[in-house]
């Protein structure tokens, strides 16, 4: 027979078996399935926790602490650690502590149910398997220290107020909350996790509901087919490798959620709750892993939309944001890295025009007028932040389209007319070019007309000129030869003409403000 590790990191209360004395059925049984590292399992255990004690499922907290921490010489515990299945343990006797306890083998207890507090911290444990068990008060594991898992698959937490308490435990393996239902905050604030965090399934009823604030994870976040989140969800300055997620996992926020309300949120909390929100403030992450198809930009806005309203207005968080940005880029996922910095800037906008404290002067209220004036209406609008130069071109184009058919309109009006002298002075003293020529010199009265005009004038192309107009830093000739005319041939003015005109100028600087703003937005981007 195999002898237990020797661990007396504290007074037990009771040092032998005899201090026990009389051991109730399951006790006694427990005794003898420790001896030989055989796993125990209550008579009568169906796979369902027991729902009140019996003699032959009633350890006490008192025995099993002494047990756990190796027995003595009449009672040994095998290396292998304790199984235990079934199990009703009494605490009525302050509950199950093992604070500052040295545990050097596993420990698994399955469908127990616990009717006081669990106590392990500053302990030092192998492998804590808690799938099916009960808990009646907090399981308690700050600064623990796990050579291996944390297991609480499909466990129940009743205390409304804390259901798991583990801030700054250090965890070698994964933690799996699998199927949890937690009526109470579960809390591992500071810890150090060095695999998976995996609460699938879980039913999160805690105000807060989960706190991992300042968490390392050095696995996968495996944030995918919750079952209900009741309560604010805390990542604010953690990190973790990964992030597995689906469509339904963060989205608290949507209509839709209080629907898929479960049972125990009615009875914990017959009220709807407005606490539904993640804090993701500096939490830090590498990728994404398992993403479900079709994850377009709206489908990363709502997640980022998750977090708690004041964080996307009066105090606004830009971190997440760019987080998120930074990536999906390094995903190859570019457009929607764009988008997501767009979004991001929007909200810029709006906190420095609403929320900003207000500068101490005119001059500088003023200048932040001015600067959200010209993200609002141009830098936003027009090349989405600098993120996308190439819309200044698009708009570019369009404005030159728009050009083209105004011009276009004009020529058939008679509006168009020759920039040079000479020409007019022709038409006008009886030269080679007839007088009637003069009311339209884009579309002649007659065929005359054309055959006088100088071969060498170039002939009018709206889109041409249109183009010229606008582009500062070209020069196609076309304005140089032509331009709109603001009176008749009988002195008297023309209104459509100095409409024409009037649009010029219009085309002029719309040519101006998108250039520049292409080569700005340029400039950011290779800065970036």
């Amino acid at each position: 027979m195999a002898r237990g590790p020797t661990i007396k990191a504290m007074s037990a209360r009771g040092d032998c078996v005899d201090d026990f004395a009389p051991l109730t059925v399951a006790e006694e049984k427990l005794r003898e399935c420790a001896a030989t590292g055989i796993e125990f399992i209550i008579e009568g255990h169906n796979g369902q926790r027991p729902m009140e004690a019996q003699t032959s499922n009633k350890i006490r907290s008192d025995f099993l602490r002494y047990m756990v921490l190796g027995g003595c010489e009449k009672t040994p515990v095998h290396a292998r650690g304790i199984v235990l299945k079934g199990a009703w343990i009494d605490c009525n006797n302050g509950g199950l502590d093992l604070n500052s306890a040295k545990i050097e083998m596993d420990l698994s207890f399955h469908d127990c149910r616990f009717c006081g507090d669990v106590t392990l911290n500053h302990s030092h444990l192998q492998r804590l398997d808690f799938s099916g068990c009960s808990f009646s008060n907090t399981l308690k594991l700050r600064n623990a220290t796990i050579q291996g898992n944390l297991i609480c698959d499909a466990t129940i937490f009743e205390d409304p107020n804390n259901a798991l308490i583990a801030n700054r435990a250090r965890i070698a393996g994964d933690v799996d909350l699998e199927n949890v239902v937690a009526k109470g905050t579960i809390a591992m604030t500071g810890s150090d996790i060095a695999g998976d965090f995996l609460p699938q399934g879980a039913t999160l009823l805690g105000k807060p509901a989960l706190q991992l604030r300042n968490t390392t994870i050095g696995g996968s976040l495996i944030w995918r087919s919750l079952g209900f989140v009741d309560g604010e969800v805390d990542f604010s300055s953690a990190s973790c490798k990964s992030i597995s997620t689906g469509h339904k996992s963060w989205m608290r926020k949507r209509s839709d959620y209080e629907e898929s309300r479960p049972k125990e949120a009615e009875e914990a909390s017959p009220e709807k709750q407005n606490a539904h929100h993640v804090r993701l403030d500096n939490f830090s992450y590498t990728g994404f892993s398992n993403l479900p198809d079709n994850c377009q930009s709206d489908y990363w806005v709502e997640w980022l939309e998750q977090q708690p309203d004041e964080h996307l207005a009066e105090k606004f968080k830009p971190r997440p944001w760019e987080q998120l940005a930074s990536v999906l880029q390094s995903m190859g996922y570019e457009e929607e890295a764009m988008d997501i910095r767009v979004r991001k800037e929007r909200l810029q906008t709006t906190f420095m025009e609403k929320y900003e404290p207000p500068a101490s002067n005119l001059k500088g209220r003023a200048l932040r007028g001015m600067n959200v004036f010209f993200r609002r209406a141009v830098w936003g609008p027009l090349v989405d932040y600098g993120y996308r130069p190439g819309n200044a071109l698009i708009w570019l184009f369009l404005v030159i389209l728009v050009g083209t058919a105004i011009y276009s309109f004009a020529a058939k009006q008679g509006i168009m007319t020759p920039t040079s002298p000479l020409i007019f002075k022709e038409a006008r003293q009886g030269g080679t070019i007839p007088a009637w020529c003069a009311e339209n010199w884009v579309y002649f009265p007659d065929e005359n007309c054309g055959s006088a005009m100088p071969s060498e004038y170039s002939e009018f192309q709206s889109f041409i000129y249109a183009a010229d107009v606008a582009l500062p830093v070209v020069n196609l000739r076309m304005e140089d030869d032509w331009a709109p005319r603001v009176v008749h041939t009988d002195g008297t003015s023309n209104p459509v003409g100095w409409w024409v005109r009037t649009f010029e100028w219009f085309l002029i600087a719309a040519g101006w403000i998108l250039s520049l703003l292409f080569v700005s937005a340029v400039g950011s981007s290779i800065r970036r």
